[in-house]
């Protein structure tokens, strides 16, 4: 489910400056991750994007993501069934959340079969990648899932400004899409603008739940 903006509120900011190798480390990796992603996904930086230019880049964008979520919640569940004991299912409902954000792109948009192909390949080499990273090292995993939701973070930052700036104005005018419109409880003249607000979110509020969970600082 969405985090209500009392509970975004409320959520403790988290941000450490990097102490251990690991922080150093994830950083890098997402940097280096997303000079690969700008490619396919035709970023060029705000201002120079359109419509279908910031589509392509949310929809990669959350394709990443949601495999991350995925991976984790996974490994975390055949833990719980090994050792017989309950876990805690907030890290499920992370990557769900991330499906959802790709279903409401995908209403906005009619993906080609280049799009489709870019996407299936992009899940090819981040699902086993994700899946090594984590059983190597969980809580190097989860830095790096924090750094690409910080990525996420600027995206749809950037994205908002190019909406205030007059350079989408289409999105501002345009109703949100019906599955963003539930998802988000928003109402029904509700516009793309309100939606990308809404959803942009989602760091802090993820640490908040995750870091308990996982041990992490």
């Amino acid at each position: 489910m969405p985090h209500s903006p009392d509970a975004v509120e409320k959520a403790s900011q988290t941000y450490h400056k990097p102490k251990k190798i690991d922080n150093h480390v994830t950083p890098r990796g997402i940097k280096t991750r997303r000079a690969g992603l700008d490619i396919p996904a035709g970023y060029r930086g705000p201002s120079a994007m359109t419509v279908q230019d910031w589509l392509n880049r949310c929809l990669f964008l959350e394709t990443i993501a949601s495999v991350a979520g995925m991976v984790e919640s996974m490994a975390r569940h055949l833990r719980s069934v090994r050792s017989l004991q309950q876990d805690d299912q907030s890290i499920i409902e992370e990557s769900k959340n991330e499906r959802i954000h790709q279903l409401i792109f995908l209403e906005m948009k009619e993906p080609g079969w280049l799009t489709r192909m870019t996407v299936f390949a992009v899940q090819a080499v981040t699902f086993p990648a994700f899946a090594l990273a984590y059983m190597v090292s969980p809580r190097t995993h989860q830095r790096f899932v924090e750094f690409l939701e910080d990525e996420a973070v600027k995206t749809y930052t950037y994205l908002l400004e190019d909406m205030e700036h007059g350079h989408l104005d289409e999105w501002c005018i345009t109703t949100a899409p019906l599955t963003g419109r539930n998802y988000y409880d928003l109402p029904d003249d509700a516009k793309v603008y309100d939606m990308i607000e809404d959803e942009a979110r989602n760091r802090d509020m993820r640490r908040a739940i995750v870091h308990p969970i996982v041990g992490l600082q």
